[in-house]
């Protein structure tokens, strides 16, 4: 049994010191510890115990571990190992082939530290496992759910969700058997070496771990610092801002009671302009009214000239046309002709008259020029009359356009006004907002920066309160299923020492007692073969032969039974309680060749005393029978 364990554990390559610190490792100490002398292998791993949900939705407790490939190898006795990091292989004494394929689920009672500790909450069972650290049914105890470990299940690194290895396994470069006193030898003489190792390993740790958290404890204090200057300039920019706001609502006020005041002036201004345009209106109506009552008698007075005009150019025609006909008379007059005396004075008389209404003529046409003069100029004056009005009408109209622009202008100033009224009004709000905005951002950074400076004192005092990690040094006497087998093989081996000793004295017993009669009831024969002169070496040797061929052959058929039939049945009964892979059977020379000399002594020395007793006798009384005393009838 010891020996099918230790070809299993060697096979497994399993841990000779599992190095356990409260501060955990890192890939670097691991490598470190691979260094040192006699090391095989080293490798790092994390455990975990957690609730898991099985198929009956109850909750148990099962340790989660690392994969490792160089120490603690797996045995697969279903299905395939896992090739992603939510996949795993579990315990095949708690889970059969039917799990393959399913989840194991993680329990949502865990406390939130324990599930932090894995990168998901559920993992696909990909294969059954046996492992070298689980060779007994006892899983261990544990301080989650009902206090008992159900089982183990395994996963890639990449499963788990922490950054450091919980432990530390090492395998050194040798290959003793297990519980042998080379081994025990070996390992005390490693223990106080590698107790300074792990402690030395550990401390690197904890003064990595320190001055990690202090470093970025320096680097937050420096971001914090950053921050509250940020904060505070953004305070006091903001505080510039609401003083700045106050200041130009100030201004705004002054302005719109200014531009009030302007408005008001500007509204006086236009009135008084409003008013003058009408004046204006006034006076160019009255004006337009005495232009028109005086076209009209600037009209009757043309029609007046016109028709002077008219008499004087048809009594001038009428006086040219007498002229004209009294030369013609004259020109035809001579003196032949009768009455020419009278005719020409007639005549004479006649053009004096007509140059006395020609005078009178001469004197119209004076009068009437003159009164064209007076025309010309009245019209003159009457047209740069109505041009004035004409261009007083123009100024009034355009005085009356600049005076709706003004209007036009004072309504939107007006409007700008009560804009810039809304406006500051808003301001303000927005200003009284702004101002408890910036209150409560100030209450708000106070608090925050309290609160960021509390948290900075507690990192500091959590990390001042680190404490230097416990290392342990576990080597396999701590795991249970290789303590347990070293104590069933104990008494076993127990068994096995005293069990022979009984079984030779029995077989001695029995061969004493069987060869005693033998030799009783072949006295005759003895005795002939005496009395024929056979020597007493010679019959001795018949019956020596005899019981040492028995001796032999009993010897040679129990070593051939024992060495395999035994073994299976103590393991075949110790497989309830350990898994181990197979059997492999040990063939002790030594011990069958003492076996074989205490069972041939043991026979032969019983053959050889009943014999020596008898060949004492005489032939003759050899073949005499043997003197039985009589039995007692009475007793």
């Amino acid at each position: 049994m010891v020996h099918s364990a230790d070809v299993y554990l060697k096979d497994l390559q399993f841990y000779d010191y599992r190095l356990v610190s409260t501060l955990g490792f890192t890939e670097e100490n691991v490598e470190a510890l691979a260094e040192k002398e006699d090391v095989r292998a080293a490798e790092g791993a994390i455990s975990a115990e957690v609730l898991y949900k099985d198929a009956g939705e109850n909750e148990r407790v099962i340790k989660m571990h690392s994969i490792t490939e160089k120490v603690n190898k797996l045995k697969l006795v279903a299905g395939e190992m896992p090739q992603s990091a939510d996949e795993c292989v579990v315990d095949s004494a708690l889970f059969s082939e039917d799990a393959i394929g399913s989840k194991l689920v993680l329990s949502e009672n865990n406390t939130t530290d324990d599930l932090d500790k894995f990168a998901y909450k559920e993992y696909t069972i990909t294969g059954l496992v046996q492992s070298p650290c689980y060779i007994q049914f006892e899983r261990g105890n544990t301080s989650i759910g009902n206090g008992r470990i159900s089982g183990f299940a395994y996963i890639l690194k990449d499963g788990f969700a922490v950054d450091y290895d919980t432990e530390i396994y090492i395998k050194f470069d040798e290959d003793y058997d297990i519980y042998s006193d080379e081994y025990d030898s070996y390992m005390d003489a490693k223990e106080a070496d590698w107790e300074a190792y792990t402690k030395e390993q550990a401390d690197i740790r904890y003064e990595k771990i320190v001055k990690d958290a202090q470093d970025e404890l320096d680097e937050k204090k420096e971001e914090l610092e950053e921050k509250r200057a940020e904060a505070e300039a953004e305070l006091e920019s903001a505080k510039q801002q609401l003083t700045d706001g106050e200041t130009e609502i100030s201004d705004g006020k002054n302005q719109i009671a200014s531009a009030k005041t302007e408005l008001s002036a500007k509204a006086s201004e236009l009135q008084s302009g409003k008013d003058a345009l009408s004046s204006k209106a006034a006076e160019l109506e009255s004006a337009s009214q005495q232009i028109s009552g005086q076209e009209s008698a600037l009209a009757a007075k043309k029609a007046e000239y016109e028709q002077g005009l008219n008499a004087y150019l048809a009594a001038k025609q009428q006086v040219t046309d007498q002229r004209n006909s009294l030369e013609a008379a004259k020109a035809q007059l001579t003196e032949n002709t009768p009455g020419y005396e009278e005719m020409l004075a007639q005549i004479e008389a006649g053009l004096t008259e007509v140059a006395g209404a020609e005078a009178e003529l001469n004197a119209k046409n004076a009068e009437l020029e003159a009164a064209a003069g007076q025309l010309s100029s009245a019209e003159s004056q009457l047209a740069a009359a109505k041009q004035q009005i004409e261009d007083g009408k123009n100024a009034l109209a355009a005085a009356e356009a600049e005076l709706t622009d003004g209007e036009k202008q004072l309504a939107a100033a007006k409007e700008q006004i009560e804009e810039k009224e809304d406006q500051l009004e808003a301001a303000e709000t927005e200003l009284a907002d702004g101002l408890l905005q910036y209150q409560e951002n100030q209450s708000e950074f106070d608090e925050q920066m309290q609160d960021a400076d509390d948290q900075i004192a507690d990192a500091q005092s959590k990390i001042d309160e680190i404490e230097k990690p416990e290392t342990y040094v576990l080597a396999r006497n701590t795991n249970v299923g290789y303590v347990c087998l070293k104590n069933d093989s104990g008494v076993v081996k127990g068994i096995a020492n005293v069990f022979p000793v009984f079984f030779f004295l029995v077989a001695a017993l029995i061969c004493m007692t069987t060869m005693n009669r033998m030799v009783e009831e072949q006295r005759t024969q003895i005795g002939v073969l005496k009395a024929l002169g056979f020597s007493e070496g010679k019959i001795m040797g018949k019956y020596l032969f005899y019981s040492g061929s028995a001796a032999i052959s009993g010897t040679l058929i129990g070593y051939v039974l024992g060495i395999h039939f035994f073994p299976l049945v103590i393991i075949t009964a110790y497989g309830i309680v350990y898994k181990m892979g197979g059997i492999y059977y040990v063939s002790d020379l030594p011990l069958a060749l003492v076996s074989l000399t205490v069972a041939v002594l043991c026979s032969v020395g019983t053959t050889w005393l009943p014999c020596h007793k008898e060949l004492k006798e005489v032939a003759a009384d050899l073949m005499r029978r043997k003197h039985q005393k009589p039995e007692n009838v009475y007793s």
